[in-house]
């Protein structure tokens, strides 16, 4: 493994205090044995279940190439006029072709609108500059997330596979594809003696980012870490002390992305401070106003932030921890204090390829800058101000405008849209003067041959409802099926009410969808369940997930009437019912469903007796192979030409690893706990990529 683990990291004493299951859960056990099998190499931890993983992908490799090929559609022509060429086996527009095959020196900008083909001309430029006689590893490759980075992995995996076959499958091992944290990990890693890195270093991901949070505030909050007791601020009262608390984190952590360390953020907001005093003082300077010194408040604040800002930093410090935003002020700070280091890096990568350039904060774009050519005279950056979506991550539109000298080179042809919407959406755009200069794009579909955008301004959320109810229902009347037609929103749960109850109301059926999380896959609460019952055997929610899952298959009905052994006796549990119908011969269930699942609850119990033995990862495995799951997954990746629940339980697996490694003597009741948190806590878990 490398030194790098990232993970979601809650901290808690070592011990199984925690970790001791209820003493009905314990029922038919003997006592916890000496605990062995802690210090086996974790190398060999789930051998048998990575190896299925990684054999079921490379079965799958047809199927991946088919993913691979969303997008490249073959040009219509006639309708925006686009010329083609065929590079490679897919068509290549003229502007895509004089993106991609630009240079290859220089400092190139491809500015590509929404539908223009910005990932297939990324992946292009990849290829093309192999064929000019680069070695894959010589190329820097940077996006901005885990599944951006492997979706561009494997187009450019596919691509190269088919065009130069004489390369390998494993071309692309060592090449240097992923989001700007990785590759910072990676350098660091094979660069520490040279930086002087840490040889030991974990890494927050975004999951462990917000845990880490979380238990910081709760610190600081009950004075465990600062000082904050409300009494020593004459001019900060309580709740302004809570509010500074509850937002002043996100706000320096923005400063952090800047590269802004607390020493510095508290110099010059001071500085600040003494050359504008606050307007309250100029009030009172007048004789006018009482309470509380505006100026003296605004002081105390600051001290505030910077004591927050200095607790979450000694935090990290003290418990090993980076974020994000760490392994590139470390990388940043080697460039610039070790020549040697930089010599190096510009050695290695001959070319830079930026993804989402849009998107780019500005230690990113110092890190692109130190690792480049002069002047970043061998970057291609893709990218479109329009699309920014990372403000929050302190993302500039200026990095794309004014800070990289590169030379524009425009694709404007959506394939995705029609022309009425693509209209739409420019006249929308350039009404923000920041955009009024944009390009128009042209729809390679051609109009589309309707109106296709009408602007509807309600008072309220109820009377918008009935709006699109109605509009609904004419189009219904008109010959459309109500399946043809989508209400969309930013999320399912922003969608207001009002919009169900007017559907309901005027008899419109619909369904409702939305992205769900990972921990709402059901591959994801059938291994959680799995987990659960092994931890606690008494679980009743575990056994119903298992006992309805892929394996055992028990009907509604058969589950009804082993639940109903409930009514005759108090106080007994859905495993009561189980362990008596069990002794009856399962009446409730033929004979291959009973089968599985005393199969599988023995499974579990004989695994759950063993848990002080085994870690968490033993375990996983263990449920996840002698249960069936696995083969089931399998299968299932094999029938829908789609790993995503393969891969989904290879992340379940990444994350006992990681949760081990951050708290080696921690147990399986630990392990469900934490998830539970991560659950309760909304965090976001990303699906793994395909």
């Amino acid at each position: 493994m490398g030194r790098h683990a990232t993970g979601h990291l809650q901290r808690r004493p070592a011990g199984r205090a925690e970790g001791v299951p209820r003493e009905a859960a314990d029922r038919g056990r003997p006592a916890a044995q000496p605990q062995r099998g802690r210090d086996r190499d974790r190398a060999h931890q789930g051998g048998a279940f990575r190896a299925r993983a990684a054999g079921a992908r490379g079965d799958l490799r047809n199927a991946f190439r088919l993913l691979s090929a969303r997008g490249r559609v073959p040009i219509r022509r006639g309708a925006a006029g686009v010329s083609a060429t065929r590079v490679g086996g897919p068509l290549l527009s003229a502007e895509q072709a004089a993106a991609a095959h630009a240079g290859p020196l220089g400092a190139f900008l491809i500015a590509a609108g929404p539908g223009t083909g910005k990932t297939f001309t990324a992946t292009e430029r990849f290829c093309w500059l192999v064929e000019q006689g680069v070695a894959p590893d010589q190329i820097l490759t940077v996006t901005f997330s885990d599944r951006a980075a492997e979706e561009l992995r494997l187009r450019i995996t596919n691509e190269l596979s088919a065009r130069r076959p004489d390369l390998g499958a494993q071309a692309l091992d060592g090449a240097w594809i992923g989001t700007f944290h990785s590759v910072c990990a990676r350098l660091l890693d094979e660069f520490a003696y040279l930086v002087g890195a840490p040889r030991e270093m974990r890494v927050l991901d975004e999951t462990g980012q917000r845990l880490f949070e979380q238990e910081l505030m709760a610190r600081l909050r009950s004075g465990a870490t600062a000082p904050f007791d409300p009494d020593s601020f004459a001019a900060l009262s309580v709740d302004d002390l809570d509010d500074l608390l509850r937002s002043g984190l996100r706000f320096l952590l923005k400063l952090k992305g800047r590269g802004i360390n607390p020493e510095r953020f508290r110099q010059r907001a001071l500085e600040l401070h003494h050359a504008s005093p606050p307007s309250g003082e100029r009030v009172r300077a007048r004789g006018e106003g009482n309470g509380p010194d505006p100026a003296l408040a605004e002081r105390e604040a600051i001290e505030v932030l910077y004591t927050v800002y200095r607790a979450y930093e000694d935090a990290l410090h003290e418990q090993g921890l980076r974020d994000f935003d760490d392994l590139l002020l470390e990388v940043i700070d080697a460039l610039e204090r070790v020549p040697e280091f930089r010599r190096r890096c510009r050695e290695r990568f001959r070319y830079l390829v930026v993804d989402e350039f849009q998107d780019t904060n500005r230690i990113q774009l110092d890190f692109i800058r130190l690792a480049a050519a002069e002047n970043f005279g061998n970057v291609t950056s893709v990218g479109d101000a329009k699309q920014s979506i990372y403000g929050w991550r302190d993302a500039e539109i200026e990095n794309i405008r004014s800070r990289f000298p590169g030379q524009r080179l425009p694709l404007t042809h959506n394939r995705r849209s029609y022309q009425g919407i693509l209209d739409c959406a420019t006249d929308f755009i350039r009404r923000d003067s920041d955009f009024a200069a944009e390009p128009e794009l042209v729809a390679t579909r051609g109009a589309g041959g309707v109106t296709p955008v009408s602007v509807l301004m309600a008072p309220d959320s109820r009377r918008e409802a009935r709006s699109v109810a109605e509009t609904i229902r004419r189009l219904h009347v008109g010959g459309r099926a109500f399946r043809e037609i989508a209400v969309l929103s930013h999320s399912v749960r922003m969608l207001p009410r009002e919009f169900e109850d007017e559907l309901r109301r005027q008899g419109i059926p619909y369904v409702t969808s939305g992205g769900s999380g990972f921990f709402d896959r059901q591959e994801i609460k059938d291994v959680l369940a799995l987990l659960r019952l092994t931890e606690n055997p008494m679980d009743d929610g575990a056994l119903v997930r298992i006992l309805q899952g892929p394996i055992v298959r028990l009907s509604d009905r058969g589950m009804y009437r082993l639940a109903s052994r409930r009514l005759e006796r108090s106080g007994m549990r859905l495993r009561d019912c189980f362990d008596e119908s069990m002794r009856e011969g399962f009446p409730e269930m033929d004979a291959k469903v009973s089968a599985q699942a005393l199969r599988l609850v023995e499974l579990t119990d004989r695994i759950g007796r063993l848990r002080d033995t085994l870690t968490v990862a033993d375990i996983l495995n263990r449920l996840l192979e002698e249960s069936g799951y696995l083969r089931w997954a399998e299968l299932r990746a094999q029938r829908d030409g789609s790993p995503r629940a393969l891969l989904n339980l290879r992340k379940v697996f990444q994350l006992a690893g990681r949760f081990e490694r951050d708290l080696a003597l921690a147990g399986i009741g630990d392990f469900v706990r934490h998830l539970d948190q991560v659950i309760d806590a909304e965090l976001p878990v990303g699906e793994a990529a395909e």
